[in-house]
Formats: C-alpha cells, sequence, structure tokens
C-alpha cells in the first residue's frame, strides 16, 4: 500500500512540459529609385502573422499588432501611430 501512495504522490507532484516553437521571418525588398514605390520596404513576421512594417517613404516602423504596441509602450514610454 505504501509504495502504491508514494508512486501515485511522484505522478501527481511531475510536470508536464512540452517543447513550443516560433518562427521569425523578415522580409527585405529594394526597389530601384525613381519609382512611385519605397526604395526599401520590410516586413516582420512571427508564426506568419504580420507584426511590423517599415518603408522608406515614411521612415518609420510600423507596430501591426496589438501585443507589439502593449510592449513597445512599456519599453520606451511612447506611442507610434
Amino acid at each position: 500500500m505504501e509504495i502504491h501512495v508514494l508512486l501515485g504522490f511522484m505522478l501527481c507532484s511531475t510536470h508536464a512540459t512540452s517543447a513550443i516553437t516560433h518562427s521569425l521571418k523578415y522580409f527585405y525588398t529594394g526597389v530601384t529609385a525613381g519609382t512611385d514605390l519605397p526604395e526599401y520596404t520590410l516586413v516582420g513576421l512571427v508564426d506568419d502573422e504580420q507584426f511590423e512594417y517599415y518603408d522608406s517613404k515614411i521612415k518609420k516602423m510600423i507596430p501591426k499588432t496589438e501585443w507589439i504596441k502593449e510592449n513597445e509602450e512599456k519599453i520606451t514610454g511612447t506611442h507610434r501611430a
């Protein structure tokens, strides 16, 4: 009986763990100057969801998800549009 109680306690006290993987991708695009398009653009994706955007015409990084906007505000204390 004692061994069953010990085994039961050990089974209940162990934690299940699993490996969670994520992907981070950046796409850079360059275009010849003199067109109406931005010369340089960047798109950042986490798990195939766009989270940021930059182009050389507006010269600023634009957060595309709420979690990036919220964390950026916490870190820098400022808000970008």
